[in-house]
Formats: structure tokens, C-alpha cells, sequence
């Protein structure tokens, strides 16, 4: 059973980087002080956030705040799981991701809490397709293995990135884009949205380094031909 448009979905976690100064005079700098949060679509335009322990679990106050603030400060982390293993999320994936696992009856106490703190609700004592819809997708989300979770993070990714550059955050969207990369290197669309990214912050060898990037997958990508061309001065066919 698919997710409906307008329900709640795991976005995964994000980091949150801040700079403080530190010392004085000869031995003033900065340092930077980086946390994780478990990100959640709320409802269209707004987005919940938790802070991760130590263990990676959403713990603490669940804190609120418009999409469009939340894409300029945090940074997607799409492989935070495959870099920090979690056995409580590995034991979730085995019970409701398996085919062999027992589904929401099989939950332990400690195991139904943490998929709580994940959904953002309560699981049922028996199976209830939309509550599974919707963890199945969360899960998905946070392993980031199945094809199809990856071409879904892509996809957000990519949306955001638009959204950032339209607004002139233009690091913030490049960051955007360059996590896309990390998902799937060869997508000539991605390459192309960040050349335009580039070329908006007046980055011209950046933009021509991308823009070479996604001929290099296909050779025959007009778009990216005309632009080149533009770049070079040459008069478009």
C-alpha cells in the first residue's frame, strides 16, 4: 500500500552545522560544533525535527519549522545508517522489511518505541496496512538501499536543490546536489541542474567542469551541448 501524497514521510537525517568563536587575541578561532537530527515531513511545508543519541535513535523534543528554513541550515546525510549501524534499526528492518519477519505482532516493547520515535505515532498491536505503508517507507528511507528508496532521496534532493537555487542559496543548493551525486553519479540531469547552480553564483569553470560531467554520460545531451557553447562565446545551432 503506497504512502498518500499529503501523509507524513521520513525525509532521514540531516546534519546541523554551527561555528562559535573561540579563545581570544593570539589564539582566537572558530570551532565547529556539527548535529545530527532524524528529519520528518510533517505535512506540505513543514518539517519535524529530533536529535539523534549517541546510539542514532530520535530521542528528546520533537521541534518544528518551515521547510524552506530548514533546507538553508541543515545538510541531507542520506548513508548516516550504512556509516553508523544501528542494531535497533537493523532489528526493524528484519521484522517488518523481511518477508520472513513477523511484522508489527513480532515487536518487542523496546523495538515498538523506536519505531514510534521513527513514524511519529504509535504502532498497533495487530497489522494495519497504512501504519506499515508507512513505516516500510520510513525504513526504506533510513537504510538507503532499495532501488527505489534511492531514486526517492534523489528525487527530494533534487527538489530541494531547485527550490534553494530559485531562492539564491546557492552553496546550500550545490550541497544539495552534490549529496544527489553521491546517490547516483551518473545522471546527467544532476550534473546539468548543478552547472546552472554554478553558473548563477558566477562560477564559470565550476559550471563547465559540470556541464563536461554530464556529456560525459551522454555525448548527445543538447542541453548541455548549447550551454557549453554559450560558455565558450560560440554561436548557438
Amino acid at each position: 500500500m503506497p504512502l498518500q501524497d499529503d501523509a507524513p514521510r521520513a525525509l532521514g537525517v540531516y546534519a546541523r552545522s554551527v561555528e562559535s568563536e573561540i579563545g581570544t587575541g593570539a589564539t582566537a578561532g572558530t570551532r565547529e560544533t556539527v548535529t545530527w537530527w532524524y528529519a520528518r515531513l510533517a505535512s506540505p511545508g513543514r518539517v519535524e525535527l529530533q536529535p539523534l543519541t549517541s546510539a542514532g535513535l530520535p530521542s528528546g523534543i520533537v521541534s518544528r519549522m518551515a521547510l524552506a528554513e530548514f533546507l538553508k541550515v541543515h545538510r541531507p546525510e542520506p548513508f548516516y545508517y550504512r556509516e553508523n549501524p544501528s542494531q535497533a534499526l537493523d532489528a526493524l528492518c528484519q521484522a517488518l522489511l523481511d518477508p520472513r519477519g513477523g511484522g508489527l505482532p513480532a515487536l518487542g516493547a523496546r523495538e515498538r518505541k523506536t519505531l514510534a520515535a521513527f513514524v511519529g505515532a504509535e504502532p498497533p498491536a495487530g497489522e494495519d496496512p497504512e501504519y506499515m505503508a508507512q513505516a516500510r517507507q520510513t525504513l526504506e528511507t533510513l537504510r538507503c538501499t532499495a532501488p527505489d528508496a534511492l531514486e526517492e532521496h534523489r528525487a527530494s534532493l533534487n527538489h530541494f536543490a531547485v527550490s534553494l537555487r530559485k531562492e539564491g542559496h546557492f552553496n546550500e543548493s550545490i550541497g544539495f546536489y552534490e549529496k544527489a551525486v553521491e546517490l547516483e553519479g551518473n545522471d546527467e540531469n544532476v550534473f546539468f541542474n548543478l552547472a546552472r547552480v554554478h553558473y548563477d553564483k558566477g562560477d564559470r569553470d565550476a559550471c563547465r567542469e559540470a556541464l563536461e560531467r554530464a556529456l560525459s554520460i551522454n555525448p548527445g545531451f543538447m542541453e548541455a551541448i548549447r550551454f557549453l557553447r554559450f560558455l565558450s562565446g560560440k554561436k548557438l545551432a
